[in-house]
């Protein structure tokens, strides 16, 4: 199980890692400015160190609120990042079906 678990997170690691500079290229040819081309492409590092410093955080008060048992620790951070990222896949998938309509209806 543990082996599933590392590949898993492998995998997933490496689909990040591989999508990441796609952004930071899509970022910067968001505009005809070079420099802010550069400043949204800093953006979004900023954004990825911000979102790795609150996701450790979440999941170091996970793991503590289930201590002392480990059972309970990895439980209730499996549920927990469960949730938020339910919540952002709902929140994405809102995000690009308005702005899809936006798209096809510009009044």
């Amino acid at each position: 199980m543990a082996i599933l678990g590392a590949v898993t997170l492998a995998a997933a690691g490496a689909g990040i890692g591989l999508t990441f500079p796609h952004l930071m290229v899509a970022a910067m040819q968001s505009t005809d400015d070079a420099q802010e081309g550069a400043k949204a492409a800093a953006g979004l590092n900023t954004v990825e160190l911000i979102a790795m410093a609150v996701g450790s955080a979440v999941a170091g008060v996970l793991v503590n609120l289930g201590a002392p048992s480990t059972l309970a620790a990895a439980q209730l951070l499996f549920l927990g990042l469960g949730v938020i990222a339910t919540a952002g896949v709902f929140t994405a998938y809102r995000a690009t079906r308005e702005a899809g309509r936006d798209v096809a209806d510009p009044s």
